[in-house]
């Protein structure tokens, strides 16, 4: 599993496949079940530009290996973008399968030409779960189906307490991301640099690596350590000795990395990539900046560490918004919904 979608995916399938039996398609990683089939393995098909092109292979090949399997499927859910839809009609077709779910995830562009076809392809559905407010907010003015703000779950480890007395000198800010040009990381740098007493940890892998690591290097920046990928495991330990979450996304649907930092006790500093402000709100649970001047992330990072009862009513207060984000409850949620939607058309 890498980014948010993935782990998405993996943990509604583990819950699902407690109660129903459930097949999942995939290109690259390892298979939650027998049931589960591999397209084509030796190609990684994120990697192929543009990114249409790769999933045009995947699902064309997707598409001949359900026909020569001939096996019924009473639901089809797709994650992504709208791309991911165009192949639906056709996928309901050789399966027989009743219904069409889609979990949109990340953002919608502000590109009339991508919302029409965006529009058009959701028309096959019949069922919409989005992972972010505003792309709720944007596919019901785009048409009228069943749309629900679904964010990802939280993974049951980031809802232990921590019993360890840990001692640190400088107050600890962590990013957890994707090292990609949407996660804006390049601004956590320039607020670092800005914040020598203060130490930053970047978790992730990502085409941007080298290009943070050089940034790093140029500006001679001593107070931030990319960590590379951690496991669930190591990334709770980090958050267990940190102070506080940052994000600095330009887009997200809702960063399921934010919701585990909350889980784990941390304030949350973050731009409104996604609409994040209806979960953290300024003041009472975190800060969220409406810009990406790094002076307006600096002076939250300061208000943190200069009043450190206000960190302590965040933390407890966090670990109790975090409980709503459960992925036993998020699942049980997205499969209700579901099921719902199943029995209406099945009695039609």
């Amino acid at each position: 599993m890498k980014g948010g979608m993935e782990k998405h995916i993996y943990n509604l399938s583990v819950f699902q496949s407690k109660i129903h039996e459930v097949t999942i398609f995939y290109n690259q990683g390892s298979p939650l079940s027998t049931n589960d089939v591999q397209i084509l393995p030796s190609l990684k098909v994120n990697k192929i530009k543009p990114q249409f092109l790769g999933i045009l292979i995947f699902y064309m090949t997707l598409l001949y290996k359900l026909f020569i399997r001939h096996e019924k499927y009473d639901v089809i859910h797709i994650h992504g973008d709208w791309s991911s839809l165009v192949f639906s009609r056709l996928l309901k077709k050789i399966t027989k399968a009743c219904i069409i779910v889609f979990s949109y995830h990340g953002m919608i562009q502000d590109n009339k030409f991508k919302r029409h076809l965006l529009k058009s392809n959701l028309k096959k559905t019949d069922i919409i779960f989005a992972t972010g407010y505003d792309s709720t907010v944007a596919i019901k003015n785009l048409i009228q189906k069943e749309i629900y703000f679904q964010p990802s779950g939280i993974n049951g480890i980031f809802f232990i307490k921590s019993n360890k007395n840990i001692k640190k000198v400088n107050f600890h800010v962590v990013t957890v991301a994707n090292l990609v040009k949407v996660k804006n990381l390049e601004l956590v740098i320039s607020i670092a640099q800005k914040l020598p007493d203060i130490d930053f940890s970047i978790v992730g892998k990502g085409d941007e690596e080298e290009s943070l690591k050089k940034s790093i290097i140029k500006k001679n920046i001593k107070n931030v350590t990319l960590m590379g990928y951690k496991s669930h495991e190591e990334v709770k330990e980090l958050y267990d000795s940190s102070d506080c979450f940052l994000l600095t996304s330009l887009a997200e649907g809702t960063p399921t990395s934010a919701l585990e930092a909350m889980a784990s006790g941390l304030p949350i500093i973050t731009s409104n990539a996604g609409g994040i402000e209806h979960i953290v709100q300024t003041g009472i649970n975190g800060f969220v900046a409406y810009d990406y001047r790094p002076e307006t992330y600096i002076d939250y990072i300061k208000t943190l560490v200069n009043s450190p009862e206000l960190c302590k009513k965040i933390s407890s207060l966090n670990r109790e918004i975090a409980k709503d984000f459960k992925w036993t409850k998020v699942a049980e949620s997205i499969t209700t919904k579901t099921i719902d939607c199943y029995n209406k058309k099945t009695k039609h």
